[in-house]
């Protein structure tokens, strides 16, 4: 007879969170890492520095997290990350 789990759930992801979840939190750090070496501004340095902490911080609780959880926390620094370099960058130009 085969076991059977009842409480068991299946977690199915939608097309947003496993397009989230494919982005690697340390890829992200390293990206940011590369920009700060290249980078002459210290203003601009100074955010990628804390984007880059954010994206580690993220990498090392990547294991406690579920997928769904994951997927909100990369949107949510995704969206900083974009936010915060655009207009960085926009005021350089």
């Amino acid at each position: 007879m085969e076991p059977k789990f009842p409480n068991h759930v299946e977690i199915r992801r939608g097309p947003r969170e496993a397009q989230m979840s494919q982005i690697d939190p340390w890829e992200k750090a390293a990206e940011c890492a590369r920009a700060i070496q290249i980078s002459h501004d210290p203003h601009r340095k100074a955010v990628l520095s804390n984007l880059q902490q954010m994206w580690i911080a993220l990498a090392n609780e990547r294991a406690f997290l579920s997928p769904e959880r994951l997927a909100r926390e990369v949107e949510s620094i995704g969206r900083l990350h974009c936010t915060l370099t655009e207009r960085d960058t926009l005021t350089h130009h």
